[in-house]
């Protein structure tokens, strides 16, 4: 008895430490624990002031951790439920009190089906089909090492309309032949307008190349592009229906002995109404171009991004461009354990602010050079 007692206590101890491996059935558990310190020189804008988060530092950034459990159910041979529960949180606080804003099921959260007949349908919380190209047709740019040197997303200069939307219907297509296709509808809001946003994107993949085309639309709702980063627009004239923006993509990656190389255009658009008679059309084209060559444990990773000054009722609006330059190596010291080095350089035209995906603060017109040493565990 003594001895059954004793096992059952140690087994207690034990089964925590050892969760990886127990069997939960159709559940599985995963995350991954990203940190860096990130030193960050900031140069203003001539004449103009810097708060405490938007000069030099040196922090301890979180790089995109992520805690996640998913599962799936058989229905029957072709068909079966999926679901999943992933949240966001944070080793490192980016410089701001962020862990009283990280709540549960964050980041991809959904329920739905799936059938490698039919496709795949989900609702809930996920990355709309925008966002999704970027993996099948430029996909060295969702490999950026680590956030500190990722030039995508709403406050960078490619995939601004690309976004983990959270009141999301999404399909996409089984994949025939190497094509596939995504499909997304967000119902959600800005502020207090209901905006939905569409998504499209349609890719091909095969051993030497992909390449793919995506489209995003927004109604009633719109962004002010002369700065770079988005700043939604809610409706200026007391009825919805004056506002809308939209953006189209074309990317491409080859790849050939552990080389990889990609480039994407993107085009956006936004109409909003100021007055009765106030209309404003804006336009902006941007550019990116990265390589990644993968040896052995080591990775290697550069980037290059730029965005051209906006237009605005057809004249060029003047310094309303931004370029990003990034640099990296990784090292796996384990095959679920990397050390991450990257260098990232942003420069910002006086009306624009953009930064990286670790959410650095800059002043419009600021440019930044930030250097990130980091760990990274996948499990």
């Amino acid at each position: 008895m003594n001895k059954l007692i004793a096992a059952a206590v140690a087994a207690a101890f034990v089964a925590p430490a050892v969760m990886a491996d127990v069997d939960l059935g159709p559940v599985k558990i995963y995350g991954s624990l990203r940190t860096a310190v990130e030193v960050a020189s900031v140069s203003p804008l001539k004449g103009t002031a810097l708060t405490d988060i938007t000069d030099d530092q040196t922090r301890l950034a979180d790089q995109g951790s992520r805690f996640g459990v998913k599962g799936d159910w058989k229905i029957s041979d072709d068909l079966k439920a999926i679901g999943q529960v992933e949240s966001r949180f944070y080793v490192g606080n980016s410089g701001e009190n962020k862990s009283t804003t990280a709540t549960f099921g964050t980041r991809n959260t959904f329920i739905g089906l799936d059938s490698a007949k039919a496709g795949k349908f989900l609702a809930g919380r996920y990355d709309n089909a925008y966002k999704n190209l970027k993996k099948a047709a430029y996909g060295v740019f969702d490999d950026n090492l680590n956030d500190t040197t990722d030039l995508t997303g709403k406050d960078s200069i490619i995939g601004r309309m690309g976004g983990r939307d959270g009141d999301i219907v999404h399909y996409e297509t089984p994949k025939l032949g190497g094509f596939n296709a995504q499909l997304s509808y967000n119902f959600g809001k800005v502020g207090e307008v209901q905006a939905p946003q569409l998504s499209l994107m349609a890719a091909y993949s095969s051993q030497f190349f992909d390449v793919g085309v995506g489209y995003a639309q927004l109604s009633d709702a719109s962004y002010d592009l002369t700065g770079v980063k988005l700043s939604s627009k809610s409706d200026k004239t007391g009825s919805q229906g004056n506002e809308s923006s939209d953006a189209f993509t074309v990317g491409a990656t080859a790849k050939f002995s552990g080389v990889k190389v990609s480039a994407v255009w993107e085009k956006m658009n936004s109409e909003y109404t100021i007055a009765p008679a106030a209309k404003v059309d804006q336009e902006q084209n941007t550019y990116g171009f990265g390589v990644a060559y993968g040896m052995g444990d080591w990775n290697f990773h550069a980037n290059y991004a730029i965005a051209d000054e906006a237009e605005q009722n057809g004249k060029v609006v003047a310094d309303s461009g931004a370029k990003q330059f990034g640099l990296g190596a990784s090292y796996k010291l384990h095959k679920q354990v990397r050390v991450i080095a990257t260098y990232t350089k942003i420069d910002n035209d006086a009306k624009a602010n953009s930064t990286t995906g670790s959410g650095f603060a800059l002043s419009k017109g600021s440019d930044a050079s930030i250097i990130a040493i980091g760990l990274r565990g996948d499990f």
